[in-house]
């Protein structure tokens, strides 16, 4: 906290002005800084996947996928643990409880779904690059892909990555739910490389630019901020 004091010295801002931004912030303080770093050259991440095969013959061989990325940001070298409840254990929360209702009360798509719980989303969307790169179903017989990231907290107002078919039946049945959403251009998440390669998708977040409510990518991401009702929102709209 000292040093970031320092380094916003004459800027006119504070701690506590400061949240995710996606412009730089000139400052007019010059530091040199000497940090150990640890480098690792290799990784294993890992997807898990559950298949729900369709019921109509005529579509069984068709495939819809849902997902969300269960990784977050690890733990400071103190212990602190960025556990990640909106970002994006929310997603994972939703997509278990979909698989779980359907289950509970026999309900079997007639198209075959997939439920995927990416890796490797925080550091370059790694593991749903890695799907699309080797999926398991043709990508040729994906008909469409939602992902749910951040759903769990956020503004009063869900947003749908605009375009395509799977964003336009989104809204279509947002309205049906009298659910405020808003078309945006959501841009980066693990649906970004099924777009990249042709497949109709979109994701779901409570989230309306960088406006209150809005808690990740910082340790306080943590469970005291989950609103229940928005992810039963955000499940009953998927």
């Amino acid at each position: 906290q000292e040093i970031v004091e320092d380094l916003l010295a004459g800027s006119g801002l504070g701690i506590d002005d400061l949240t995710v931004q996606y412009h730089a912030q000139p400052l007019t303080m010059r530091v040199r800084i000497d940090v150990p770093l640890y480098y690792v050259q290799n990784a294993v991440g890992r997807n898990v996947l559950g298949v729900l095969p369709g019921s109509d013959p005529d579509g069984v061989q068709q495939v819809f996928v849902l997902g969300g990325h269960y990784d977050h940001m690890g733990a400071d070298p103190d212990g602190t643990a960025w556990v990640g409840a909106n970002d994006n254990a929310s997603g994972i929360v939703v997509l278990l409880e979909i698989a779980r209702l359907w289950q509970e009360y026999g309900y079997v798509p007639k198209r075959t779904v997939l439920f995927a719980a990416w890796d490797g989303e925080e550091i370059g969307l790694f593991g749903s690059q890695y799907y699309v790169d080797h999926p398991r179903y043709p990508l040729e017989d994906t008909v469409g892909m939602l992902q749910l990231d951040m759903v769990g907290a956020g503004t009063e107002h869900l947003a749908i990555d605009a375009g395509g078919l799977v964003a336009d039946q989104s809204l279509a049945s947002a309205n049906l739910l009298d659910l405020i959403v808003r078309p945006q251009s959501l841009g980066r998440s693990d649906h970004a490389p099924f777009v990249g390669a042709g497949v109709p998708a979109t994701a779901y977040i409570w989230w309306d630019g960088d406006g209150p409510g809005v808690v990740y990518h910082v340790p306080e991401d943590d469970i005291a901020n989950i609103e229940p009702d928005k992810l039963r929102a955000a499940g009953v709209l998927a």
